[in-house]
């Protein structure tokens, strides 16, 4: 008998010994091995729970009026200087009016990394005037402005473009949107927020637009097709849409 048939026949002996001493073959302990763990078995029993809904969309009706419970217009910034402790922000003047005697409002904006001061000033932007004036970095902001951003593919870098008002607009123009068929019933087809001769007296007539409205507003905006729209309808003044530079589903803030 060679050395190879010696060894093997000595494999075959201790394994009947194994066998005979724990009861149990060989070809029965390799199928337990293979065999699944019980924990095992009980997680692939265990039905996938199905994924939660997401929030319910806000019904459009309900968003339109959220929207016209806010002062919207085309206004100009008169100046821009940096702001004294935020290096991203810049502090600006808007005029919101033609009246001679009244003071521009003083808004912060963090458009610094996107703008140059030149790029800014007499240009004609989307406001939103009636929010609660809020701090920003120890500055009372008195305005807020229509802004787009979209973020690259890789999350790395943000472009951001400021929402433009239509060729010919003039300071006070009114900003609005006009939904049609079923969407337009018992919606005005513009602001419901009364105008006056004077608009500092107009503001503090007018009613804050909470923070839970605008936010409705804002969970709708986007851009489409170039273009500025709440619930895809688009927002415009009189002399014609807001647009935005930036893709499809761009968001607006």
């Amino acid at each position: 008998m060679s050395a190879l048939d010696k060894g093997l026949a000595a494999i075959d002996d201790a394994t009947k010994a194994i066998e005979k001493e724990t009861g149990v073959t060989t070809e029965q302990a390799v199928n337990e091995a293979k065999a699944p763990h019980p924990q095992q078995q009980k997680k692939q029993k265990k039905a996938k729970k199905p994924k939660k809904a997401g929030k319910p969309q806000e019904p459009t009706h309900t968003v339109m009026q959220s929207f016209n419970k806010a002062f919207l217009q085309v206004s100009e910034i008169v100046s821009c200087e940096d702001h004294p402790v935020a290096d991203k922000l810049y502090l600006m003047k808007l005029k919101v009016t033609e009246e001679a005697d009244a003071e521009p409002l003083t808004f912060v904006a963090g458009i610094k990394l996107f703008y140059s001061k030149e790029e800014l000033v007499g240009r004609k932007v989307c406001t939103i005037l009636n929010l609660k004036p809020a701090k920003l970095a120890g500055t009372l902001s008195e305005a807020m402005l229509l802004a787009a951003s979209v973020v690259s593919a890789e999350g790395a870098k943000e472009t951001v473009k400021l929402v433009a008002a239509p060729e010919g607009s003039v300071v006070g123009d009114r900003i609005f949107v006009r939904p049609t068929g079923e969407l337009a019933e018992g919606l005005p087809t513009d602001s419901t927020i009364p105008l006056a001769d004077n608009l500092a007296k107009s503001l503090a007539d007018t009613a804050r637009c909470a923070p839970k409205q605008w936010d409705r507003v804002v969970a709708n905006l986007m851009v489409e097709g170039g273009k500025a729209t709440l619930c895809k309808h688009e927002i415009v003044t009189s002399k014609g849409a807001l647009t935005a530079d930036l893709p499809d589903g761009a968001e607006i803030h």
